[in-house]
């Protein structure tokens, strides 16, 4: 996979990188296939952070790597979190106005805030986190937004 991956990168010279995002995650999910064909068209492809040469690229523990979304570029930096959205957001003429306030530190660091709260929470619904207490412990969280896990939802 992963040469067949650089041999794409190589021969599509437009290649703007990978965006990355939690493979487990429902809303994450969701939202990467409203979003992959209109990505595509603007040379960014999908892509669980799971996938094995993705954890390699990182070599972060699951806690760091699952954390926020990630934006890969072909030279091998990246963005993470809103930072990722923001510059994604350049390709999008209707977040125009978005992106003119996060120059405004106070607004920037209340996008990263929502960004921040969205991410914590998005394996839980009604209270109740969706991973199993395994996945959690895995990843290295304790608190899966607000409700304590102390056990093994089916």
């Amino acid at each position: 996979m992963e040469n067949s991956v650089n041999a794409e990168i190589a021969e599509n010279r437009k290649f703007l990188g990978w965006l990355l995002y939690d493979g487990h995650c429902p809303l994450c999910v969701r939202l990467a296939t409203q979003w992959q064909s209109s990505l595509a068209g603007r040379n960014i492809g999908l892509l669980p952070l799971q996938t094995p040469w993705v954890r390699r690229q990182f070599a972060l523990t699951d806690a760091e790597l699952m954390k926020e979304m990630r934006l890969l570029r072909p030279d091998g930096s990246n963005s993470g979190g809103v930072d990722a959205l923001i510059e994604i957001a350049q390709f999008y003429w209707w977040t125009w106005p978005l992106r003119q306030l996060v120059w405004i530190p106070a607004f920037y660091r209340l996008a990263g805030r929502a960004y921040r709260w969205i991410a914590d929470r998005r394996h839980c619904h009604g209270g109740r986190c969706r991973l199993p207490t395994q996945a959690l412990a895995r990843a290295g969280v304790t608190r899966c937004g607000k409700t304590t896990v102390f056990f093994d939802l089916p």
